[in-house]
């Protein structure tokens, strides 16, 4: 087990300013391994390259929940033609966060 640190990045829309929160997790060898090697043929720091791995894995977690609440109207009621329009405004909407 490793224990890994790094900045995650908060970007403050309103004042245009980053901070930056350091956080510790502890993860298995291989897996840190993994994080360096990707990192380095992204030519990334560590720090960054985890920061934007979580960005997008919650980015799609919420497109996810999105969809599933879509289907599960989709499977009470008739579907309206504003279906795909409020999976895009959500997908939008997700993307800018």
């Amino acid at each position: 087990m490793v224990m890994l640190y790094y900045y995650a990045n908060n970007i403050c829309a309103l004042n245009h300013r980053e901070d930056k929160m350091r956080v510790t997790v502890h993860i298995p060898e291989r897996v840190n391994k993994e994080i360096k090697r990707t990192a380095e043929r992204e030519r990334k720091s560590v720090s960054s390259f985890i920061a934007e791995a979580v960005q997008y894995y919650i980015r799609e977690r919420k497109r996810r929940e999105i969809g599933l609440k879509v289907l599960d109207l989709a499977g009470k009621v008739r579907i309206s033609g504003d279906a795909l329009r409020h999976i895009e405004e959500g997908r939008d909407e997700h993307d800018r966060s």
